[in-house]
């Protein structure tokens, strides 16, 4: 998992840094020294999974959030002093993913990543997905039986989950092909 993160600070950048780091040693975690409000900079064209953002205060948020419409699949942790209710709703409303107290010990900080990171490994990207359409000229051909096999198939094949969705909105019946009950 590639990890942005920014910080004010030399010495506290890598000491989060590590941090990080001890929970996973598998981690790409880069980092620079800058104002948060460089946030659209530091990222520059990079594709990172998680950006953790140190001292962030609630001018920072709205960066957070245009940055979090441009890019939907990116995740944000933010590291600050101010953990009033106010602050933790703007911030939820800007996109971010977790709020970690500035004075907290490093494995508060752990702890949020790697609800991050279960949570992506929850969702699949847009590059692990598929999408099949299985048309036919006429009705009573097989579709619907083609691509409810497909589906299974791919199913126990894979053991991943599938979305079977039958787009014959008046006589759609592929419910009936892979269940029995009603």
């Amino acid at each position: 998992m590639k990890i942005k993160l920014l910080c004010d600070d030399s010495s506290r950048l890598e000491q989060i840094r590590q941090s990080m780091l001890a929970m996973d040693k598998a981690l790409e975690v880069t980092g620079s020294v800058g104002s948060p409000e460089n946030l659209p900079t530091f990222i520059n064209g990079s594709t990172p999974d998680v950006v953790v953002v140190d001292g962030a205060a609630p001018r920072v948020l709205e960066v957070i959030e245009a940055l979090a419409l441009r890019r939907p699949g990116l995740n944000a942790i933010v590291i600050s002093p101010d953990s009033t209710p106010e602050f933790l709703l703007k911030a939820m409303r800007a996109g971010v993913r977790e709020v970690v107290p500035m004075a907290s010990p490093p494995d508060v900080l752990q702890a949020a990543l790697a609800r991050v990171k279960q949570m992506r490994g929850v969702t699949a990207s847009a590059s692990e997905c598929k999408v099949y359409a299985i048309l036919s000229c006429k009705g009573g051909s097989g579709a619907t039986f083609v691509a409810t096999n497909l589906a299974y198939a791919m199913a126990a094949a894979q053991g991943k989950r599938v979305a079977l969705i039958d787009l014959n909105l008046q006589f759609g019946d592929a419910a009936l092909f892979v269940t029995n009950e009603r």
